[in-house]
Parts: structure tokens; C-alpha cells; sequence
């Protein structure tokens, strides 16, 4: 479910712009489609248009971006196009970030949810094997990803690795 506000300052008036109307539509956004997009098919816009960032605003979100684009990223590899309805990735960025702060995420705010959508992206580009000693379970395949998933989620590595590796099971009451 989404909704979209329309806000705009009334002609002739210098104060700050006003909520005018508002609308409410049912999306569907399957999390499944973060993992499973199809083939051609690119995946969350946000994606594209936060690679496509200049790289000191991507910096401001997390260094990890910077010099990134969608091959960087496993889940935003689908889909070459740049541009929809002729208005680029950057434009739909701008556009995007706007409307955030018309509606006030901003600032920090602003961050963190763009932070979020790393985390997201970064974490696509974990992966796992079997583990090695038969026992069933899971190991890291490529530390060096994990490490990045972990600094731009501002925690250790090792507990990240715990938390995606080892299966806790909780008996009783």
C-alpha cells in the first residue's frame, strides 16, 4: 500500500509549501522480487537511481558506493536501461529526494533510509556455501562482502556472520 501527497505553495505566498490533496493505492511489492527479479527486468528503481548518484552524495550515504554502479551490485545487475519516459536514473534521483524532504526526511533521516537500501544491495552480494565440516549449516563464501554488508549495517562482522551462519534453536518455554 502506498500513498502519494500532492504538495505545492499557493501563488503569491512566501511561506512554506502545504499539503494541497493526497491519494491512496494499493501497490504490490513482493520481497521476493529483490532476490528473483526476472531476466531483463530491472529491479527496485531506488536501486538504480541511488547507483547513478553522483559519487560525493553516495559518499555521504556510505563509502562503499562510491565508484559503484548496478554491475556492483547482484541485485541491481537486471536491467540496463538508464532512463524511463526519457527522465534519467540521476533526474528520478533528484526527483525522489524532494519528494522525501517535502515530506520531512531529511537530513539524517534522509541517510539512514538510503543506508537501508545498501544494506539491501550489499547484502545481495553475500554468499554462501555449504559448510565444510559435514555438519550441515552455512559458511561465508566471500568474507570481504560481508565485511562491507557489516560496516555500512554499523556492526561487527563476526556477529553477522554468526547471525546468518549458525542455527539457534530455542526448546521449552
Amino acid at each position: 500500500r502506498g500513498a502519494a501527497a500532492h504538495v505545492e505553495s499557493p501563488a503569491g505566498y512566501a511561506h512554506a509549501p502545504a499539503l494541497v490533496g493526497s491519494a491512496c493505492e494499493t501497490h504490490v511489492l513482493e520481497k521476493s522480487r529483490v532476490v528473483r527479479s526476472r531476466r531483463k527486468d530491472r529491479n527496485f528503481h531506488i536501486f538504480y537511481q541511488l547507483l547513478a548518484a553522483d559519487d560525493v552524495i553516495k559518499a555521504r550515504v556510505w563509502k562503499g558506493l562510491v565508484g559503484t554502479g548496478a554491475d556492483s551490485f547482484r541485485y541491481a545487475g537486471c536491467g540496463k536501461r538508464t532512463a524511463i519516459d526519457g527522465e534519467s536514473d540521476v533526474e528520478r534521483f533528484g526527483r525522489t529526494v524532494r519528494a522525501l524532504e517535502a515530506v520531512g526526511v531529511t537530513g539524517g533521516r534522509l541517510v539512514t533510509l538510503l543506508r537501508a537500501v545498501c544494506v539491501v544491495l550489499q547484502m545481495g552480494n553475500v554468499l554462501f556455501d555449504a559448510n565444510p565440516d559435514g555438519k550441515g549449516g552455512s559458511v561465508v563464501a566471500n568474507p570481504k562482502e560481508l565485511g562491507k554488508l557489516a560496516e555500512v549495517m554499523g556492526v561487527p562482522a563476526g556477529d553477522l556472520e554468526t547471525a546468518f551462519t549458525l542455527r539457534h534453536v530455542k526448546t521449552g518455554k
